[in-house]
């Protein structure tokens, strides 16, 4: 059984997740000068030593936990501002 903790992890992971397909169905298609950026990327990457090639991918992997530790963070701390927020607001307008 899961718990609280992967549970929360794994609904805030999963509404990023289809948050991020949203934007991406409305992003403009990649230029040219974009794809043929990644693509030299890619062949880079291709012809770099194994040993180069598997610590490059490591770090790589390493930054999207981060990055990806941090969009969790942040989707939390605009939910509690959003309910910090509703809260005030009822406040207020029990002093009305």
């Amino acid at each position: 059984m899961k718990t609280l903790d992967e549970l929360k992890d794994l609904v805030i992971g999963e509404r990023i997740e289809m948050l991020l397909q949203e934007q991406k169905k409305k992003l403009p298609k990649k230029s040219k000068e974009e794809i043929e950026i990644i693509n030299k990327g890619v062949k880079y990457l291709e012809s770099l030593d194994e040993d180069t090639h598997r610590m490059l991918n490591k770090y790589i992997d390493q930054l999207f936990s981060t990055i990806a530790k941090d969009e969790a963070f942040l989707y939390t701390q605009g939910f509690c501002d959003g309910v910090k927020l509703v809260n005030g607001l009822h406040q207020l307008n029990k002093l009305e």
